[in-house]
Protein backbone atom coordinates (compact mmCIF):
# COMPACT_ATOMS: atom_id res chain seq x y z
CA UNK A 1 0.00 0.00 0.00
CA UNK A 2 1.50 3.15 -0.77
CA UNK A 3 0.23 6.48 0.50
CA UNK A 4 -0.12 9.83 -1.58
CA UNK A 5 3.52 11.34 -1.49
CA UNK A 6 4.52 7.62 -2.98
CA UNK A 7 6.45 6.31 0.12
CA UNK A 8 5.45 2.91 1.55
CA UNK A 9 3.06 3.03 3.88
CA UNK A 10 3.13 0.45 7.02
CA UNK A 11 0.94 -2.53 6.38
CA UNK A 12 -1.33 -3.32 8.98
CA UNK A 13 0.13 -6.79 9.55
CA UNK A 14 3.71 -5.01 10.26
CA UNK A 15 1.69 -2.79 13.09
CA UNK A 16 0.60 -5.71 14.42
CA UNK A 17 4.07 -7.76 14.54
CA UNK A 18 5.25 -4.30 15.79
CA UNK A 19 2.79 -4.26 18.91
CA UNK A 20 3.05 -7.28 19.76
CA UNK A 21 6.42 -7.21 20.02
CA UNK A 22 6.51 -4.26 22.13
CA UNK A 23 4.17 -5.37 24.38
CA UNK A 24 6.36 -8.65 24.76
CA UNK A 25 9.29 -6.12 25.58
CA UNK A 26 7.18 -4.40 28.59
CA UNK A 27 5.78 -7.59 29.89
CA UNK A 28 9.00 -9.63 29.85
CA UNK A 29 11.54 -7.12 30.94
CA UNK A 30 14.34 -9.65 31.87
CA UNK A 31 14.10 -11.24 28.70
CA UNK A 32 14.99 -10.80 25.20
CA UNK A 33 12.49 -10.01 23.06
CA UNK A 34 13.29 -9.77 19.16
CA UNK A 35 10.80 -8.90 16.04
CA UNK A 36 11.45 -10.44 12.60
CA UNK A 37 14.15 -12.61 13.27
CA UNK A 38 15.71 -15.58 11.82
CA UNK A 39 16.86 -19.14 14.31
CA UNK A 40 18.51 -21.58 12.63
CA UNK A 41 16.31 -25.14 11.94
CA UNK A 42 17.78 -27.92 13.78
CA UNK A 43 15.97 -30.52 11.78
CA UNK A 44 16.04 -28.49 8.30
CA UNK A 45 19.51 -26.59 8.60
CA UNK A 46 17.75 -23.50 7.33
CA UNK A 47 17.17 -20.36 9.27
CA UNK A 48 13.62 -20.07 10.06
CA UNK A 49 12.35 -16.54 10.11
CA UNK A 50 10.13 -15.53 13.60
CA UNK A 51 8.12 -12.91 13.75
CA UNK A 52 8.40 -12.33 17.55
CA UNK A 53 11.00 -14.51 19.42
CA UNK A 54 11.10 -14.05 23.12
CA UNK A 55 14.34 -16.36 25.09
CA UNK A 56 14.85 -15.90 28.64
CA UNK A 57 16.75 -17.35 31.07
CA UNK A 58 15.33 -19.89 33.92
CA UNK A 59 17.37 -21.60 35.88
CA UNK A 60 20.33 -23.25 34.08
CA UNK A 61 18.03 -23.55 31.10
CA UNK A 62 16.44 -21.30 28.26
CA UNK A 63 13.20 -20.52 27.75
CA UNK A 64 12.20 -20.30 23.77
CA UNK A 65 8.80 -19.10 23.18
CA UNK A 66 7.81 -18.24 19.52
CA UNK A 67 4.66 -15.66 18.37
CA UNK A 68 3.46 -16.11 14.97
CA UNK A 69 1.29 -13.06 13.84
CA UNK A 70 -1.26 -13.20 11.17
CA UNK A 71 -2.87 -10.49 10.06
CA UNK A 72 -4.96 -11.43 7.34
CA UNK A 73 -8.03 -11.03 5.47
CA UNK A 74 -9.06 -14.59 5.57
CA UNK A 75 -9.35 -16.93 8.54
CA UNK A 76 -5.88 -18.99 9.55
CA UNK A 77 -6.19 -22.75 8.04
CA UNK A 78 -4.62 -26.03 9.24
CA UNK A 79 -1.99 -25.63 6.49
CA UNK A 80 -1.23 -22.16 8.21
CA UNK A 81 -1.24 -24.17 11.87
CA UNK A 82 0.43 -27.52 10.49
CA UNK A 83 3.56 -25.17 8.91
CA UNK A 84 4.32 -23.22 12.65
CA UNK A 85 3.74 -26.73 14.31
CA UNK A 86 6.44 -27.58 12.15
CA UNK A 87 8.36 -24.33 12.44
CA UNK A 88 8.49 -24.29 16.31
CA UNK A 89 9.91 -28.62 16.73
CA UNK A 90 12.34 -27.22 13.61
CA UNK A 91 13.77 -24.02 15.95
CA UNK A 92 13.18 -26.39 19.29
CA UNK A 93 10.52 -24.08 20.45
CA UNK A 94 9.14 -24.58 24.19
CA UNK A 95 6.27 -22.87 23.34
CA UNK A 96 4.18 -20.99 20.13
CA UNK A 97 1.94 -18.41 20.22
CA UNK A 98 -0.32 -17.32 17.48
CA UNK A 99 -1.97 -14.18 17.63
CA UNK A 100 -4.79 -13.61 14.76
CA UNK A 101 -7.21 -11.06 13.99
CA UNK A 102 -9.95 -13.59 13.23
CA UNK A 103 -11.01 -16.96 14.49
CA UNK A 104 -9.00 -19.90 13.14
CA UNK A 105 -11.05 -22.28 10.76
CA UNK A 106 -12.11 -25.50 12.79
CA UNK A 107 -9.54 -27.97 11.42
CA UNK A 108 -6.88 -25.49 12.25
CA UNK A 109 -8.79 -24.72 15.95
CA UNK A 110 -8.42 -28.75 16.04
CA UNK A 111 -5.22 -28.85 15.31
CA UNK A 112 -4.16 -26.44 17.96
CA UNK A 113 -5.92 -27.77 20.50
CA UNK A 114 -3.92 -30.88 20.18
CA UNK A 115 -0.77 -30.12 19.75
CA UNK A 116 0.99 -30.68 22.59
CA UNK A 117 5.19 -30.74 22.48
CA UNK A 118 5.20 -27.96 21.51
CA UNK A 119 2.02 -26.27 23.32
CA UNK A 120 0.25 -23.86 21.22
CA UNK A 121 -1.96 -21.11 22.42
CA UNK A 122 -4.34 -19.04 20.08
CA UNK A 123 -5.46 -15.34 20.84
CA UNK A 124 -8.22 -13.71 18.66
CA UNK A 125 -8.72 -9.81 18.68
CA UNK A 126 -12.03 -10.05 16.82
CA UNK A 127 -15.09 -12.45 16.09
CA UNK A 128 -15.23 -13.74 12.88
CA UNK A 129 -18.11 -11.20 10.70
CA UNK A 130 -20.28 -13.87 9.04
CA UNK A 131 -20.81 -15.59 12.47
CA UNK A 132 -23.31 -14.01 15.29
CA UNK A 133 -21.78 -13.18 18.63
CA UNK A 134 -23.25 -16.19 20.12
CA UNK A 135 -21.79 -18.56 17.74
CA UNK A 136 -18.55 -16.96 17.46
CA UNK A 137 -18.16 -17.14 21.38
CA UNK A 138 -19.46 -20.46 21.78
CA UNK A 139 -16.01 -21.44 19.17
CA UNK A 140 -13.70 -19.53 21.03
CA UNK A 141 -14.45 -21.78 24.43
CA UNK A 142 -14.90 -24.27 22.69
CA UNK A 143 -11.56 -24.34 21.71
CA UNK A 144 -9.65 -22.92 24.39
CA UNK A 145 -8.98 -19.71 22.50
CA UNK A 146 -8.56 -16.41 24.09
CA UNK A 147 -10.74 -13.59 22.63
CA UNK A 148 -10.73 -9.83 22.90
CA UNK A 149 -13.99 -7.69 21.99
CA UNK A 150 -13.88 -7.04 18.40
CA UNK A 151 -10.95 -4.51 18.74
CA UNK A 152 -9.08 -4.82 15.76
CA UNK A 153 -5.32 -4.73 15.62
CA UNK A 154 -3.02 -2.54 14.78
CA UNK A 155 -5.31 -0.15 17.27
CA UNK A 156 -5.99 -2.43 20.23
CA UNK A 157 -5.76 -1.05 23.21
CA UNK A 158 -2.48 -1.93 25.72
CA UNK A 159 -4.59 -3.44 28.53
CA UNK A 160 -5.94 -6.03 25.77
CA UNK A 161 -2.42 -6.93 25.29
CA UNK A 162 -1.14 -6.72 28.34
CA UNK A 163 -3.75 -9.25 29.65
CA UNK A 164 -2.71 -11.52 26.96
CA UNK A 165 0.51 -11.75 28.00
CA UNK A 166 -0.30 -11.72 31.51
CA UNK A 167 -2.57 -15.20 30.72
CA UNK A 168 0.39 -16.49 28.52
CA UNK A 169 2.52 -15.71 31.57
CA UNK A 170 0.61 -17.74 34.33
CA UNK A 171 -0.87 -20.36 32.39
CA UNK A 172 2.58 -21.67 30.87
CA UNK A 173 3.29 -25.32 31.79
CA UNK A 174 6.70 -26.05 30.34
Amino acid sequence: MRDTTGQEAEAEWLRFEKQIAEEARRMYPGARVEHNTHVMGRISMKPRQIDVLVTANVGPHEIMIVIECKWRRRRVDVGVIDGLIGKLEDVGADRGVLFANLIPTEAARQRMENATQPRLDGYVFRLEPRLSRAEAEEIVSQHDLYHFDDDPIPSATEAKLKEAFERLRFDATW
